[in-house]
């Protein structure tokens, strides 16, 4: 069963347009390079449309840990989407000191991005590692 239709729905509808504007962009880039850094990021808006809404249909009917890959999947994706925006942007439009320290914003919150996940990553397997040796221990628990 879909536990979300429309919103699966309109994920993927945005994963079609979104797949299309990258492949319109990459093959018109003409060797710019913010042309391919936003084809980039509608690649990426594409795929985590793509997981967010897979998310959103099936997700209830998924293991617990295939949930939270697919989520963090579709957030690094988004965080992906938006470094080839703004970097992209800053290319297009600035130059010079704005143009690298733009690009270095768009770098570091991607990576901040990354660290996050990977945490809250790491977070949760401790947390299922541990309640697992607990139920071990204690099947009570």
């Amino acid at each position: 069963m879909i536990a979300e239709p429309a919103t699966m729905l309109t994920d993927y509808a945005l994963a079609g347009v979104t797949a299309w504007l990258s492949g319109s962009l990459a093959r018109a880039r003409e060797g710019q390079r913010s042309r391919a850094l936003w084809a980039l990021a509608f690649a990426a808006l594409a795929l985590a449309a793509t997981l967010g809404g897979t998310w959103h249909g099936f997700a209830p009917s998924f293991a617990p840990i295939a949930v939270l890959l697919l989520w963090k999947a579709t957030v690094l994706c988004v965080g992906i989407a938006s470094f080839g925006m703004l970097a992209g942007s800053a290319i297009s439009v600035t130059a010079g000191n704005a143009r690298k320290t733009l690009v270095a914003i768009a770098a570091a919150a991607l990576f901040l991005l990354y660290i996050g996940i990977h945490n809250a990553w790491d977070a949760a397997i401790y947390v299922s590692v541990a309640r697992s040796n607990r139920s071990r221990q204690d099947p009570h628990a």
